[in-house]
Protein backbone atom coordinates (compact mmCIF):
# COMPACT_ATOMS: atom_id res chain seq x y z
CA UNK A 1 0.00 0.00 0.00
CA UNK A 2 1.26 3.21 -0.66
CA UNK A 3 2.48 5.67 1.98
CA UNK A 4 -0.71 7.95 2.60
CA UNK A 5 0.83 11.27 1.75
CA UNK A 6 2.77 10.30 -1.27
CA UNK A 7 -0.85 9.26 -2.63
CA UNK A 8 -2.66 12.34 -1.44
CA UNK A 9 -0.07 14.21 -3.58
CA UNK A 10 -0.52 12.13 -6.53
CA UNK A 11 -4.19 12.39 -6.63
CA UNK A 12 -3.67 16.51 -5.49
CA UNK A 13 -1.82 16.34 -8.75
CA UNK A 14 -4.13 14.80 -10.91
CA UNK A 15 -7.32 16.62 -9.62
CA UNK A 16 -5.43 19.67 -10.36
CA UNK A 17 -5.47 18.28 -14.55
CA UNK A 18 -8.91 16.53 -14.71
CA UNK A 19 -10.20 19.57 -13.37
CA UNK A 20 -8.96 21.60 -15.37
CA UNK A 21 -12.06 22.46 -17.76
CA UNK A 22 -14.05 23.08 -14.90
CA UNK A 23 -13.60 27.12 -14.07
CA UNK A 24 -16.60 28.34 -12.72
CA UNK A 25 -17.29 32.14 -13.56
CA UNK A 26 -16.15 34.42 -11.08
CA UNK A 27 -18.91 36.26 -9.74
CA UNK A 28 -19.59 39.95 -8.60
CA UNK A 29 -17.87 41.39 -5.87
CA UNK A 30 -18.52 39.74 -2.72
CA UNK A 31 -21.08 37.12 -4.14
CA UNK A 32 -19.13 34.33 -1.98
CA UNK A 33 -18.72 34.00 1.52
CA UNK A 34 -17.73 37.61 2.16
CA UNK A 35 -15.65 39.91 -0.51
CA UNK A 36 -15.00 37.17 -2.77
CA UNK A 37 -13.14 34.79 -0.23
CA UNK A 38 -14.75 31.53 1.91
CA UNK A 39 -16.44 32.46 4.73
CA UNK A 40 -15.40 30.05 7.71
CA UNK A 41 -18.49 27.89 7.24
CA UNK A 42 -17.79 27.33 3.66
CA UNK A 43 -13.88 26.68 4.21
CA UNK A 44 -15.09 24.07 7.12
CA UNK A 45 -17.29 22.20 4.71
CA UNK A 46 -14.92 22.48 2.14
CA UNK A 47 -12.72 20.76 4.50
CA UNK A 48 -15.04 17.95 5.50
CA UNK A 49 -15.57 17.01 1.84
CA UNK A 50 -12.42 16.97 0.70
CA UNK A 51 -11.77 14.70 3.66
CA UNK A 52 -14.23 12.28 3.00
CA UNK A 53 -13.75 12.17 -0.84
CA UNK A 54 -9.48 11.53 -0.19
CA UNK A 55 -11.01 8.93 2.25
CA UNK A 56 -12.88 7.27 -1.22
CA UNK A 57 -9.71 7.74 -2.85
CA UNK A 58 -7.67 5.95 -0.66
CA UNK A 59 -9.61 3.57 0.34
CA UNK A 60 -10.43 2.63 -2.82
CA UNK A 61 -6.52 2.65 -4.24
CA UNK A 62 -5.12 -1.37 -3.65
CA UNK A 63 -8.92 -2.56 -4.09
CA UNK A 64 -8.07 -4.05 -7.33
CA UNK A 65 -5.31 -6.82 -5.52
CA UNK A 66 -7.27 -6.85 -2.07
CA UNK A 67 -10.51 -7.46 -3.00
CA UNK A 68 -12.39 -10.98 -4.07
CA UNK A 69 -16.24 -9.58 -5.58
CA UNK A 70 -15.77 -8.15 -9.26
CA UNK A 71 -18.75 -5.73 -7.86
CA UNK A 72 -16.21 -4.62 -5.12
CA UNK A 73 -13.38 -4.06 -7.61
CA UNK A 74 -14.91 -1.84 -10.54
CA UNK A 75 -17.31 0.53 -7.28
CA UNK A 76 -13.66 0.80 -5.87
CA UNK A 77 -12.10 1.71 -9.07
CA UNK A 78 -15.05 3.94 -10.13
CA UNK A 79 -14.43 5.68 -6.39
CA UNK A 80 -11.20 6.35 -7.50
CA UNK A 81 -11.81 8.09 -10.28
CA UNK A 82 -15.16 9.58 -9.96
CA UNK A 83 -13.62 11.42 -6.48
CA UNK A 84 -10.23 12.29 -8.22
CA UNK A 85 -12.29 14.73 -10.35
CA UNK A 86 -13.85 15.77 -7.59
CA UNK A 87 -11.56 16.62 -5.60
CA UNK A 88 -10.16 18.70 -8.79
CA UNK A 89 -13.37 20.52 -8.51
CA UNK A 90 -13.54 21.25 -5.43
CA UNK A 91 -9.67 22.66 -5.19
CA UNK A 92 -10.58 24.32 -8.20
CA UNK A 93 -13.39 26.41 -6.35
CA UNK A 94 -11.06 26.57 -3.30
CA UNK A 95 -8.38 28.19 -4.96
CA UNK A 96 -10.50 30.49 -6.80
CA UNK A 97 -11.99 32.29 -3.55
CA UNK A 98 -8.57 32.04 -1.29
CA UNK A 99 -9.34 28.74 0.20
CA UNK A 100 -7.85 26.09 0.62
CA UNK A 101 -7.92 22.25 0.97
CA UNK A 102 -6.50 19.47 3.32
CA UNK A 103 -2.86 17.93 2.33
CA UNK A 104 -3.21 14.97 4.09
CA UNK A 105 -6.17 12.64 5.66
CA UNK A 106 -7.52 13.41 8.79
CA UNK A 107 -7.56 11.03 11.71
CA UNK A 108 -11.03 9.63 10.59
CA UNK A 109 -9.50 8.78 7.47
CA UNK A 110 -6.36 6.98 8.23
CA UNK A 111 -8.11 4.87 10.90
CA UNK A 112 -10.43 3.49 8.11
CA UNK A 113 -7.47 3.30 6.23
CA UNK A 114 -5.17 1.12 8.47
CA UNK A 115 -8.35 -1.28 8.90
CA UNK A 116 -8.11 -2.25 5.82
CA UNK A 117 -4.46 -2.54 5.74
CA UNK A 118 -3.12 -6.12 5.21
CA UNK A 119 -7.20 -7.60 4.72
CA UNK A 120 -7.63 -9.12 1.12
CA UNK A 121 -10.78 -11.45 0.30
CA UNK A 122 -14.16 -11.36 1.51
CA UNK A 123 -12.67 -9.92 4.70
CA UNK A 124 -11.60 -6.61 2.68
CA UNK A 125 -14.56 -6.62 0.73
CA UNK A 126 -16.93 -6.64 3.41
CA UNK A 127 -14.74 -3.94 5.53
CA UNK A 128 -13.80 -1.95 2.18
CA UNK A 129 -17.51 -1.50 1.40
CA UNK A 130 -19.19 -0.66 5.19
CA UNK A 131 -16.09 2.16 5.05
CA UNK A 132 -17.36 3.93 1.69
CA UNK A 133 -21.21 3.15 2.52
CA UNK A 134 -19.45 5.21 5.91
CA UNK A 135 -18.48 7.89 4.23
CA UNK A 136 -21.00 8.20 1.32
CA UNK A 137 -23.90 8.79 3.75
CA UNK A 138 -21.99 11.56 5.60
CA UNK A 139 -20.45 13.12 2.26
CA UNK A 140 -24.93 12.51 1.13
CA UNK A 141 -25.92 14.60 4.52
CA UNK A 142 -22.87 16.97 4.55
CA UNK A 143 -23.72 18.37 1.21
CA UNK A 144 -27.50 18.17 1.17
CA UNK A 145 -26.74 20.86 4.25
CA UNK A 146 -24.55 23.00 2.20
CA UNK A 147 -26.58 22.95 -0.81
CA UNK A 148 -29.97 24.26 0.93
CA UNK A 149 -28.44 27.68 -0.04
CA UNK A 150 -28.50 26.95 -3.59
CA UNK A 151 -27.80 29.60 -5.64
CA UNK A 152 -26.46 31.78 -2.51
CA UNK A 153 -23.34 30.98 -3.54
CA UNK A 154 -21.35 29.36 -6.67
CA UNK A 155 -20.29 26.46 -3.64
CA UNK A 156 -23.82 26.04 -2.65
CA UNK A 157 -24.56 25.46 -6.25
CA UNK A 158 -21.72 22.79 -7.15
CA UNK A 159 -23.11 21.04 -3.75
CA UNK A 160 -26.22 20.64 -5.13
CA UNK A 161 -25.21 19.53 -8.27
CA UNK A 162 -23.40 16.92 -6.70
CA UNK A 163 -26.04 15.31 -4.35
CA UNK A 164 -27.78 13.15 -7.03
CA UNK A 165 -24.22 11.45 -7.89
CA UNK A 166 -23.35 10.88 -3.98
CA UNK A 167 -27.28 9.33 -3.71
CA UNK A 168 -26.57 6.68 -6.04
CA UNK A 169 -22.83 5.86 -5.40
CA UNK A 170 -24.47 5.38 -1.81
CA UNK A 171 -27.53 3.24 -3.74
CA UNK A 172 -25.09 1.60 -5.38
CA UNK A 173 -23.20 0.88 -2.40
CA UNK A 174 -25.91 -0.33 -0.28
CA UNK A 175 -27.14 -3.06 -2.86
CA UNK A 176 -23.22 -4.23 -3.28
CA UNK A 177 -23.22 -4.52 0.51
CA UNK A 178 -26.35 -6.23 0.71
CA UNK A 179 -25.32 -9.09 -1.84
CA UNK A 180 -22.13 -9.53 0.69
CA UNK A 181 -24.62 -10.02 3.32
CA UNK A 182 -24.22 -7.19 5.20
CA UNK A 183 -27.08 -5.29 7.04
CA UNK A 184 -28.83 -2.29 5.26
CA UNK A 185 -28.12 0.61 7.58
CA UNK A 186 -24.43 0.40 8.62
CA UNK A 187 -23.24 1.30 11.95
CA UNK A 188 -20.93 4.16 12.69
CA UNK A 189 -17.76 3.45 11.34
CA UNK A 190 -13.83 4.86 11.18
CA UNK A 191 -14.56 7.61 9.54
CA UNK A 192 -17.52 8.96 11.35
CA UNK A 193 -15.95 10.67 14.66
CA UNK A 194 -13.97 12.77 12.86
CA UNK A 195 -16.55 14.75 10.22
CA UNK A 196 -18.39 17.57 12.29
CA UNK A 197 -22.02 19.07 10.94
CA UNK A 198 -19.93 22.98 9.57
CA UNK A 199 -21.10 25.98 10.63
CA UNK A 200 -23.04 27.90 7.55
CA UNK A 201 -21.92 31.36 9.27
CA UNK A 202 -21.34 33.69 6.14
Amino acid sequence: MYHTHTRLFFVTAVAALVAAAFVPARPAHGAVGRENFLSDGEQQFVNQAWGLSSAQISLGGDVEHQAANSDVKAFGERMVAYHTVFNGQLKVLADQYRGSVPDQLDAGGQRALDRLSGLKGAEFDREYMRAAIDALTQSVALFERQSKDVAETPLDNWAGGVVPELRRELQVAERIGRDLGMPSSPDDGAIAASHQEPAKGR
